[in-house]
């Protein structure tokens, strides 16, 4: 059958055209919804706060950008000074570094991810005594999942 219908007429437009029209719409909706809406607030915290958060296992993952991490909390909670509630936060690490760092936030299972030039991105640490090293009495690199941007 052609695009005349039993009158004689000609359609205007094929029959799947109102839903490809829905379908462009809601897409449309979508995309306004999710570029308008304003990004969660990040709040500046204590480096200690922050270490306490991920001891805790509170933190989900962090990106670590030059001395400054920003990160989320797997839910909100107080912040800061203030104790603002919130899910994401920002810090500084150490100019003097935090060699423990990396095993913790390894430890906790938290998705890691450096841009930029980082500080601190691998931990050297002595092989156990019971293992000989290949290249000597050397320390090796240990290999830390990180995702770089």
């Amino acid at each position: 059958m052609t695009m005349n219908d039993m009158d004689g007429k000609q359609e205007k437009y094929p029959p799947w055209a109102p839903h490809a029209q829905i379908m462009a719409l809601l897409l449309l909706a979508y995309l306004t919804i999710q570029y308008t809406t304003p990004p969660e607030p990040r709040y500046e915290i204590p480096y200690s706060q922050f270490k306490d958060l991920t001891n805790k296992g509170h933190v989900e993952s962090l990106r670590l950008a030059g001395d400054v991490a920003t990160g989320t909390l797997h839910s909100s909670e107080a912040l800061g000074p203030r104790g603002v509630i919130a899910r994401h936060f920002s810090t500084r690490i150490p100019a003097f570094g935090d060699e423990a760092l990396l095993p913790l936030l390894e430890e906790q299972g938290i998705e890691l991810q450096v841009s930029g030039h980082s500080m601190n991105i691998y931990a050297i640490r002595e092989k156990p005594a019971s293992r000989k090293c290949t290249g000597g009495n050397s320390p090796q690199f240990t290999p830390i999942a990180v995702r770089y941007h």
